[in-house]
């Protein structure tokens, strides 16, 4: 799935117990990617990669490989095909300007979805929808208005809305 830094995605144990304090070289090099991916923010340009924390260790992921992401108090957090997450310091709006339109689809303020994982869209309580995505996600469920459902459909059906 991601290029990793140090390690997996999927960090071991044994990696979770070591003590986090990163390679000075390796803490350079993030230094000057981090930069340069927030540059790109305000170019509305889509961005080839993300750099995810973990916490323990650092991933490159590419947004193809992105299911949803969830707003939170002061970052995002990304959710993975492979079924791990990780954390970016940067807001929902911020990464919806990055991120590829045919791609991400916003299904509230909270949540945005790649529509290549949306597997349903189900009638939900009263005039709304609810939309599970593909596994390892499928027990998530995002709750859309009879209008983000046209939207939805219209995305999924011919590209970006």
């Amino acid at each position: 799935m991601g290029e990793t830094f140090p390690k997996s995605a999927g960090c071991t144990l044994e990696e979770q117990k070591r003590p986090k304090v990163l390679p000075k070289a390796f803490e350079a090099s993030l230094n000057c990617i981090v930069p340069l991916l927030n540059m790109s923010f305000g170019k509305n340009q889509p961005v080839k990669r993300i750099l995810l924390d973990q916490g323990h260790c650092h991933i490159v992921c590419r947004p193809t490989e992105v299911c949803y992401l969830n707003s939170e108090a002061d970052n995002t957090r990304v959710f993975l095909a492979d079924g791990t997450w990780g954390s970016i310091d940067d807001s929902l709006i911020e990464m919806e300007s990055v991120l590829p339109k045919d791609l991400f689809f916003r299904a509230n303020r909270q949540n945005l979805i790649n529509v290549d994982y949306v597997h349903s869209i189900a009638q939900g309580p009263g005039r709304d929808f609810i939309v599970n995505l593909k596994e390892p996600y499928s027990s998530i469920e995002f709750i859309l208005t009879p209008e983000k459902k046209k939207e939805l459909i219209e995305m999924l059906m011919y590209g970006s809305s």
